[in-house]
């Protein structure tokens, strides 16, 4: 029942005296609700309150900070220019004071000649946690929020608490179940089971973003030499990890990840085999900060805005929004999920501030088609991205079908290397390595040293190349292409008949 979560009040009193403002209750404070709700301050001055609640804060000597007990995250994820800079300008100056890299090339995500931009999603949350208290328009809370206090008594419930979000599962009645048949192949769900290392490399970042392009076994998002590794792992792998660690098959998930030590890992017999892998980034082995064992999957949501509760005989008619990866959870091969929760966070800014001077003047407030546009943003960015996403889950099989990749990383694996196989690799990987250098050198922002790329590919084994053959390079012309344009369905500037163009000006 949505009375399980927190007693903490809401504070939304629509007989305050302020009908004129909007009353907005966000349920999730990590990156993409902290994302809303600076957005929606910085576009609503004076005309907004927005409440974000989350249990993984404190009460602290500074106000509201982040729980030291709690698990933050420390992988690196990629901000894309066409995305970030949909973002209002304080907020997205804001973002850019911590440290971050600019590694990978530009491509069709880049804007106004800026490189994609990575950094920490921990220093990302803290960033953004800052900036809220410019906003006095935002108040903090160290608690879940009451969900069924909030019904009626908000226009708007902001619901971004993560993949596996309680509150959309306590309104999957209004949202519907999202369903997984889209991403099947031969009527089996296709699901991936993965390693995350937090780690140090001796490689160049540069030289990192040519080498995780080139294959599709690992995946280095990296940052002054630090990083997050991402190793994708045949079902047989993440069966003997999970029996040697004794996990449960059901434990983890796309945010809720099953954190290993580093001896227990040392101690499986996958261990031996991923140490030879390593030796692709040059990593440093007693350098390794954590590790993470999750599965990752897709599903198609079929709305992402309804309505929880009528107007009558409540103050106001509340919508729930999904955004963030209670909206879209997506692989993290492409790097595109924290993409999608930028727009997704900015589209809803705009749609409540572009339609609320007129619905709060209409009784009950929001009606259905004041958040059109904002739904049809959400459902662009659910094809292009799952899209994107599935792409990075499969490959062809020669016959005009597809096939998952992990399923020809199984077969390879299987396979004996002789020394005529391991010559064969060894050159394919090279080539492999060399033109993928060569069609990105023009758009990287420093450039590999080749002879650093060489002294790698010596240092492989036979076995290790063979899996990284088979995996097969990026497919950057089929996952690449047009983004979703937020301006066309939400423009930034203009606004309708009768609405105060401030509230829409960054």
């Amino acid at each position: 029942m949505i009375s399980r979560l927190s007693t903490a009040t809401t504070e939304v009193d629509p007989s305050d005296g302020h009908r004129h403002r909007l009353n907005v209750v966000v349920i999730g404070g990590g990156p993409v609700g902290l994302m809303f709700a600076c957005s929606l301050a910085e576009l609503m001055p004076a005309h907004a309150r927005i409440q974000v609640f989350d249990r993984r804060w404190r009460h602290s000597s500074s106000g509201i900070d982040w729980d030291p007990a709690v698990q933050r995250r420390q992988q690196v994820v990629t901000l894309q220019s066409h995305d970030f800079c949909q973002l209002p300008p304080g907020l997205m100056q804001t973002l850019f004071e911590t440290t971050y890299a600019e590694v990978w090339p530009l491509g069709p995500g880049s804007v106004q000649g800026l490189y994609p931009r990575n950094l920490r999603i921990a220093q990302l949350e803290d960033q953004l946690l800052q900036q809220t208290r410019k906003f006095a328009e935002i108040n903090l809370h160290a608690s879940s929020g009451d969900v069924r206090q909030a019904l009626g008594q908000t226009p708007v419930l902001v619901i971004a608490d993560g993949a596996h979000s309680d509150t959309r599962q306590e309104l999957h009645t209004h949202f519907g179940v999202a369903e997984e048949r889209l991403y099947r192949l031969a009527d089996e769900r296709v699901e991936e089971s993965c390693l995350g290392l937090a780690l140090h490399t001796n490689l160049s970042d540069a030289a990192a973003v040519v080498l995780s392009a080139s294959q599709r076994r690992l995946l280095l998002n990296p940052l002054h030499g630090e990083g997050h590794l991402n190793i994708r792992l045949t079902p047989a792998e993440a069966t003997g990890l999970l029996h040697a660690l004794k996990h449960r098959p059901g434990d983890g998930g796309a945010d809720t990840p099953s954190r290993i030590s580093l001896g227990a890992l040392q101690g499986t017999d996958l261990w031996p085999r991923l140490e030879e892998e390593l030796c692709l980034f040059a990593v440093d082995t007693n350098r390794i900060r954590s590790c993470n064992w999750f599965r990752l999957g897709m599903a198609h949501q079929h709305r992402f805005v309804a309505p929880l509760l009528e107007a009558n005989p409540a103050p106001w008619r509340t919508y729930g929004c999904l955004i963030g990866d209670a909206a879209t959870a997506l692989h993290i091969w492409p790097g595109r999920g924290i993409n999608a929760g930028v727009v997704a966070a900015v589209s809803l800014a705009r749609c409540l501030a572009r339609q609320w001077p007129a619905a709060a003047r209409r009784p009950g407030g929001f009606r259905d088609a004041d958040f059109i546009r904002h739904e049809g943003v959400m459902q662009m960015l659910q094809y292009r991205h799952k899209s994107r996403a599935w792409r990075a889950m499969v490959t062809p099989d020669g016959a005009g079908g597809m096939e998952p990749i992990q399923n020809r990383l199984a077969r390879s694996l299987a396979e004996p290397v002789d020394s005529h196989t391991a010559a064969s690799d060894r050159e394919t990987f090279r080539q492999t390595v060399h033109q993928l250098h060569g069609r990105l050198a023009a758009r990287l922002p420093s450039q590999p040293n080749p002879g650093e790329l060489e002294q790698v590919l010596t240092r492989l084994s036979a076995r290790t190349l063979h899996t990284l053959v088979a995996s097969g390079a990026w497919d950057g012309q089929l996952m690449g292409g047009e983004e979703v344009d937020l301006d066309w369905l939400l423009p930034s500037t203009p606004a309708p008949t009768g609405c105060p163009s401030t509230l829409l000006s960054h």
